[in-house]
């Protein structure tokens, strides 16, 4: 049976609600997004805490400027925490910072396409019946020579039913070659 310890610190509000985001892509919960970052870190494989705290200046310039006023509140396993407050003290660093490096780091990251299928099959679970599929997001191509190449793919989460998806998607799927529907259905 894992023992838990509450942690709370303050953070940016826009910061917490991004890393919301990108935890609900993911379809994890924010506390166990924090223990896989933690356990990485811990691992070595997310780079230092100067990188780490380069993060969060890089996100800090295209954020709006705000005080450290949300009071974020998480229950993290306590072995992995005693881990990590060892870890820190070595540096000289204080866990409550470290937990904002560490949204500013996932928020950073960019999600795969995987986990917005991921999500994408969370929501269609969740809908009723009358959805009948979730685009999740759509390719563009261009033609180089005799390939295709693709040139950009925007991320959306739109729930359809059988008519808006025949009217708005399905001729896309069908006829053009240039663009390609990413979705989950009932029907697959």
């Amino acid at each position: 049976m894992n023992i838990y310890q509450t942690i709370s610190f303050s953070t940016y509000p826009y910061l917490q609600s991004m890393f919301k985001e990108r935890c609900q892509i993911k379809s994890v919960s924010m506390a166990q997004r924090m223990e896989q970052l933690i356990a990485a870190f811990l691992n070595h494989e997310l780079g230092t805490l100067a990188e780490l705290e380069n993060k969060l200046v890089a996100f800090k310039e295209h954020a709006p400027r705000e005080t450290k006023k949300f009071k974020f509140t998480v229950r993290i396993d306590a072995s992995l925490y005693a881990a990590l407050k060892e870890r820190l003290a070595q540096m000289n660093a204080r866990p409550a910072t470290f937990f904002t490096y560490l949204m500013s780091y996932e928020v950073g990251q960019e999600p795969s396409q995987e986990d917005y299928k991921r999500n994408a099959e969370l929501v269609l679970e969740t809908c009723g019946p009358e959805i009948v599929a979730v685009v999740y997001g759509i390719q563009l191509f261009i033609r180089v020579g005799t390939n295709l190449e693709l040139e950009h793919t925007r991320y959306v989460l739109d729930c359809c039913n059988a008519s808006d998806f025949s009217k708005f998607y399905s001729t896309a799927i069908t006829d053009d070659p240039l663009v390609n529907i990413l979705y989950v259905s009932r029907e697959k």
